[in-house]
C-alpha cells in the first residue's frame, strides 16, 4: 500500500464524521435540540454538544454510528410519514359540540357534569380543545398511578402549575381551594374510571369549597358508578350532577367529515368508513384504518379508494 493510499483510507472517518456533523447542525438550525437527540440515541446532550463542536473525547466512531442509525431512522420516517394522511387535529363535529355545550355550561353554573361512552368516538380531542381554548380549565388524565387522593391532588397542582406543593392530603387540598376559589374555573378529569371512591369525594369537597365546576369523563363504569353503587359516597356526588352526556355511536356526518378531511371522498369508500367507525374501536379505528390504506394506494400509485380500505382493514383484523 502507498503512502497516498493510506493516507485516504485514514481520511476517510474523518470525512465521514464531518459530513454527518453538517447535517445534524442543519437539523439544530431548523429546531432539532441537543437534548432531544441525545435523547433518541441514549447518549448524553454535553457528549452531543462536544461532537457538534468537534471536541469530544470519547469514542468518536460509536457515537458518529449512532448518529448515522438515527439520521437514516428519521428519514425512513419522514418518507413513511409523508405518505399518510394526517389525523385531523380538531373537527367542529357534532359530538364536540355536544361536549363543549356540556363543558361550558358546567362551568359556568359551578357544577359537575359526566361525560360518558365508548372509546375512540372524540371525548379526548374536544376536552382538551376547551381546556385550551379558555382560561381557568384544568384538564387530568386518570391513570392508576394517581387514582388515590394525594397522587389525584399532586396532578392537580401540577396542571395548575403550583410551584411548591405540600404532599400531605389534607394541606394540599386547602392549598388548592385557596388557588381555585374566585376563578369561575372547571377542573375535567378525562378516563375518570380509574379514579377511587375516596378521590372522587375530595375532589367534591374542593368543588364545593371552591365553587367551581368539575367534569368526570371517560367509559360508561363512570356513570354506571355514580348512579347505580349505591354508597354514600357516590350518592353525594350523582345528587349534584347537573348535566350528563351519553355517547353512543359516532355520527354518519361526523364520520364522514373525518373521511373528507383524510382525503376519502369516494361515497362507497365513505360508506365503508361508516361500518368501521360503527365498530368497537370507532372512529380511531376507522382514522388508523385511513392511514394504513393511504400506505397501500401511495405504494401502487393510486387514488384512495373502497379498495385501498378494505385491504387496510383485511389487514388490521389479522394483527
Amino acid at each position: 500500500m502507498s503512502d497516498s493510499t493510506a493516507r485516504v483510507i485514514e481520511m476517510q472517518p474523518q470525512e465521514s464524521g464531518e459530513k454527518l456533523r453538517e447535517q445534524v447542525k442543519t437539523l439544530l438550525a431548523e429546531g432539532v435540540t441537543q437534548t432531544q437527540i441525545a435523547k433518541e440515541i441514549d447518549m448524553s446532550p454535553s457528549a452531543i454538544n462536544g461532537w457538534v463542536k468537534g471536541s469530544y473525547q470519547g469514542d468518536n466512531e460509536k457515537l458518529e454510528a449512532k448518529i448515522e442509525q438515527w439520521l437514516a431512522g428519521r428519514e425512513e420516517r419522514k418518507q413513511v410519514t409523508s405518505a399518510l394522511p394526517a389525523k385531523p387535529d380538531f373537527l367542529e363535529l357534532e359530538v364536540a359540540q355536544k361536549i363543549t355545550h356540556l363543558l361550558s355550561y358546567t362551568q359556568m353554573t359551578a357544577n359537575i357534569g359526566v361525560v360518558y361512552g365508548p372509546p375512540g368516538v372524540g371525548k379526548s380531542k374536544a376536552l382538551w380543545k376547551y381546556a385550551k381554548d379558555r382560561p381557568n380549565v384544568w384538564i387530568v388524565t386518570g391513570r392508576p398511578s394517581i387514582k388515590c387522593v394525594a397522587s389525584f391532588l399532586v396532578e392537580i397542582a401540577r396542571k395548575m402549575k403550583i410551584a411548591r406543593v405540600n404532599k400531605r392530603a389534607a394541606m394540599l387540598t386547602d392549598e388548592l381551594i385557596f388557588k381555585l376559589k374566585g376563578t369561575g374555573g372547571l377542573i375535567i378529569v378525562d378516563e375518570a374510571q380509574h379514579l377511587t371512591a375516596q378521590t372522587l369525594e375530595e375532589l367534591r369537597c374542593i368543588k364545593d369549597c371552591a365553587e367551581i365546576g368539575v367534569v368526570l369523563a371517560g367509559n360508561e363504569y363512570v356513570y354506571a358508578r355514580l348512579a347505580g353503587d349505591g354508597t354514600a359516597v357516590f350518592a353525594q356526588f350523582f345528587s349534584r350532577i347537573g348535566r350528563k352526556l351519553r355517547l353512543k355511536k359516532p355520527s354518519e356526518n361526523d364520520i364522514k367529515a373525518i373521511c373528507q378531511a383524510m382525503g376519502v371522498t369516494e361515497p362507497m369508500a365513505q360508506k365503508y368508513c361508516v361500518e368501521i367507525a360503527h365498530k368497537p374501536e370507532a372512529m380511531r379505528g376507522m382514522i388508523e384504518t385511513i392511514q394504513v390504506a393511504a400506505l397501500f394506494a401511495n405504494g401502487a400509485g393510486q387514488e384512495l379508494g373502497l379498495k385501498h380500505i378494505k385491504a387496510a382493514w383485511k389487514d388490521r383484523e389479522q394483527d
